[in-house]
């Protein structure tokens, strides 16, 4: 069914004092609406929590005082001259369409009143974690489920881009709850069709209520990601970036030019500064380093693949099921992809002739399995080796040819090696005499291969030799020193060695190298793992991945 025509709020211009009847009712309705003046149910109102206490109750239908004193905030809140009158500007104002969630006059107030404050207002709710999901409960016909999705990350990632926030898509049950509905759909705010209130959001808790964070698109309207919109249409992702900030806890802007800014008038995709001081005020600025909301039980993978990065990890629920997930920014996440198989270690994840490749350690047997996927979610090509190990298999890719190293169950733990074409038959099996206390890890350096481990050495020092497809050479014995596998990387060109340290603290650090054999630029991190990290590379700049020593064991990411 084709949409109606967007309607503009009806409203005569010159209403003023001593005014009645069922013009100055609807104005009074709209001052309700957004904060100033009593909700006349507010117990009632699901977005009465979200208004300023102590509003005013007018007479209904009489434009009184206290009308005018409420028209009067409204005006200057939006920086016209309060006139207290329904003016020209005041009226085009009204009519322009605009966000559903209430004004919060009263609080730009009192922060203009302090000059050391930013123009910003933050509504007192936050969440109380860095690590916030969303999920999807149904979708508009407007658009395409692909280009909902993909504008919704993109909305998410320009919060994530300037606040210690990460973002993960989920299936269902996320923080926030994003849906399209039309009229009355069951929050007690019912939408009003074409035009007017395009949307809102409920802020996070407490203010939130039990619909803490959820946003809601009026489906009534006519959805679009045109640059510029047709006639009659509204941009998807301005309204989205918008009502995000309120799910995060911002309230409306006084500024124009801010995405916070109530009234929708075109595409605005790019955040004022306003936005920004805003949000850092509640959450920090951004930090390299970005806590996700899953957990693992061991060390990570990590790689990138089409634009994309992935990690993988093994989960902490009770079948220890391996997991792999996608990111275009390493802030916010999504097609998370929990695998039938598990494992007791965690996988490792590399890219073999345009495919990822996922290496992990069966739960029962202790066998090394490899399987293969074109986009990060559907997996097949299952192979089980023969070779058994205690711990995380490594994964390299070398002169065509895919790579894994692991450390035997022979009673002296020594490496191994195996090559293969095509990732599903595998020769060449090479046992060295070095012994490894946790299991080994690979990149490439030009033609050679690299391979290091943590040695059964008294002080556990960490080892990093060449492989040149049939031999081994150039073996170095670092003064390092970890009780876990270290990981190594080539990117651009550079060696990054990264390791969790001997030191109480178990911190994390990283080495760099541009041959091999000499090391160099020692790193160590604040942060901890009880585990090895992984090294990767993401738009050419080196990340580091692990799981957290918090009660939880959630997995981080770091650029450095």
């Amino acid at each position: 069914m084709a949409k109606k025509k967007k309607q503009s709020f009806t409203l005569p211009e010159g209403l003023t004092i001593g005014t009645q009847g069922s013009a100055v009712t609807t104005l009074q309705n709209y001052l309700k609406a957004f904060g100033y003046l009593q909700v006349d149910n507010p117990a009632e109102d699901s977005l009465g929590a979200m208004r300023a206490i102590g509003l005013e109750t007018a007479n209904d239908g009489q434009f009184d005082e206290i009308t005018e004193n409420a028209l009067k905030k409204f005006q200057a809140f939006y920086g016209l001259p309060p006139t207290g009158r329904v003016d020209p500007d005041t009226l085009n104002l009204i009519q322009m369409p605009r966000c559903g969630t209430p004004d919060n006059p009263d609080r730009l107030f009192s922060v203009e009143s302090s000059p050391q404050l930013a123009e910003f207002v933050a509504s007192g709710n936050r969440w109380s974690k860095v690590n916030v999901t969303y999920s999807f409960q149904n979708f508009t016909g407007d658009l395409t489920q692909g280009v909902i999705i993909a504008n919704i990350r993109e909305a998410f990632f320009r919060w994530s881009n300037v606040c210690n926030l990460t973002f993960t898509e989920t299936g269902a049950n996320g923080d926030i709850i994003i849906s399209f509905a039309t009229g009355n759909h069951g929050d007690g705010f019912p939408f009003d069709g074409p035009g007017n209130v395009l949307a809102h959001a409920f802020y996070p808790p407490p203010g939130g209520g039990s619909l803490a964070g959820d946003l809601h698109f009026d489906d009534a309207e006519t959805w679009t990601t045109a640059i510029p919109p047709p006639a009659g249409g509204t941009d998807f992702l301005t309204v989205a970036i918008h009502e995000i900030g309120h799910s995060l806890g911002l309230d409306h802007s006084a500024v124009t030019g801010a995405i916070m800014f109530a009234f929708y008038g075109g595409p605005k995709q790019n955040l004022h500064s306003d936005d920004i001081a805003g949000i850092s005020s509640i959450y920090g600025a951004r930090t390299a380093k970005a806590t996700l909301s899953d957990t693992s039980v061991a060390t990570p993978g990590f790689c990138s693949f089409n634009n994309q990065g992935f990690i993988s990890w093994t989960g902490t629920n009770q079948q220890r099921n391996l997991n792999v997930m996608a990111t275009s920014n390493l802030r916010v996440w999504h097609s998370k992809v929990i695998l039938g198989e598990t494992s007791l270690s965690g996988p490792s994840i590399c890219v073999f002739k345009n495919r990822l490749v996922i290496a992990w350690r069966g739960v029962s047997n202790n066998q090394i399995n490899v399987m293969s996927s074109g986009d990060g979610i559907t997996w097949s090509n299952k192979v089980t080796l023969g070779e058994t190990t205690f711990f995380r298999p490594a994964l390299g890719v070398f002169n065509n040819r895919l790579v894994i190293a692991w450390t035997g169950t022979d009673a002296q733990r020594r490496l191994n090696i195996i090559q293969s074409t095509n990732g599903t038959a595998w020769t060449n099996k090479i046992t060295l005499g070095d012994t490894s206390v946790d299991g080994p890890e690979l990149c490439t350096l030009g033609s050679n291969l690299l391979l290091t481990w943590t040695g059964t050495d008294t002080q556990r020092r960490l080892n990093v030799m060449t492989f040149n497809g049939t031999n081994f050479f150039n073996k170095v014995t670092l003064g390092e020193n970890s009780f876990t596998a270290p990981s190594i990387e080539n990117i651009n060109g550079r060696i990054v060695l990264g390791w969790t340290g001997t030191d109480s603290q178990r911190r994390l650090n990283v080495l760099f190298s541009t041959n091999g054999i000499n090391f160099f630029g020692k790193q160590t991190f604040g942060d901890n793992s009880f585990f090895g990290p992984t090294v990767g590379g993401f738009n050419a700049t080196p990340v580091i991945a692990w799981t957290g020593t918090d009660n939880a064991r959630s997995l981080n990411t770091m650029t450095f």
